[in-house]
């Protein structure tokens, strides 16, 4: 994904506005960790079968309307044209997980945006590149203490 300066200017802007609300009182601002199952829906060009994988992550809030994640994630998808041949990544960032509305609410909108590394390899080789991700989801609140949470989310 290429980042222009459009998209510079929006992280900015979107990054400003949060830290002005994120100084909202009665706020919880706990550490919070969790782990995603992920689903890959490879394009034409990796000749890779759909794949399966794993993110874990932790989040330090600050306000009620800003986390920064720590993430590292891994997936698996296995080649089409070539028996036992499968491609692996293996990588892992930081994105900034921006709630519009507070993260307050039993179901709280929220979109995600940010950078690391990764590593590809695959039957051409291995590879360490630079990636950035985007995403969006809710934040659905399995109990009335909102410690325990289903977060469906998902990106390009």
């Amino acid at each position: 994904m290429k980042i222009n300066s459009g998209h510079k200017l929006l992280a900015a802007t979107l990054l400003a506005g949060v830290a002005q609300l994120s100084s909202a009182a009665d706020i919880n601002n706990s550490p919070y960790i969790g782990a995603m199952g992920t689903y890959l829906f490879p394009d034409q060009d990796r000749h890779v079968e759909n794949g399966y994988g794993g993110t874990g992550y932790i989040g330090i809030p600050v306000g009620s309307y800003f986390a920064p994640e720590f993430n590292v994630y891994g997936l698996r998808g296995d080649r089409k044209y070539v028996p036992g041949g499968s491609d692996n990544m293996f990588g892992g960032g930081l994105n900034l997980v921006i709630y519009p509305f507070t993260r307050s609410p039993a179901v709280a909108p929220f979109l995600s945006v940010g950078g690391g590394a990764e590593n590809d390899r695959s039957i051409l080789g291995s590879k360490t590149t630079g990636m950035a991700q985007a995403s969006g989801g809710f934040l659905i609140a399995l109990n009335s203490a909102r410690s325990v949470a289903l977060r469906p989310e998902g990106g390009p």
